[in-house]
Order: structure tokens, then sequence, then C-alpha cells
């Protein structure tokens, strides 16, 4: 049930991000947010899930052009 819903409102900040203006900020929410989706897609379904890959493939682009290359600490910005 708690995978459940943090899926939901992890879902629902990925919706608000959204409707933020472009900012590095902005893309760094939006990075915590996927690496925290991807995780609990993997403690619910998996690793090889396929929302895993779908929550945390478009974070790739983001740390990257953040220049955020820890991946065990998302929220380090």
């Amino acid at each position: 049930m708690a995978l459940t819903e943090s899926h939901r409102h992890l879902g629902k900040g990925l919706d608000v991000v959204a409707t933020l203006p472009p900012s590095r900020d902005r893309d760094g929410k939006e990075l915590d947010l996927r690496a925290l989706l991807g995780t609990a897609w993997m403690a619910l379904r998996g690793w090889a899930a396929p929302e895993v890959s779908i929550s945390v493939r478009p974070a790739l682009g983001l740390a990257k052009s953040l220049g955020r290359h820890q991946a065990d600490q998302p929220w380090s910005g």
C-alpha cells in the first residue's frame, strides 16, 4: 500500500514540476523525483520492470546537464 501511494504522489510531483518554467532548479526537482520514482518501482516490481526504465531514462539527460554524477545521492544537488 505504501509503495502504491508513493508512486501516486511522486507522479503528481512530476506533473507539478512540469508546470514550472524551465530552469536548473526545475530540472533538479524533476531529477530527484524521477530517481525516487524509479527506486519505488524497483521496490514494487523489480529492477527489470518497464516502469523503472520509463521513470529513470529521462533522468540521465537531466543528470548530465546538471553535472550530477552521484547516482546514490539524487537529493544532493
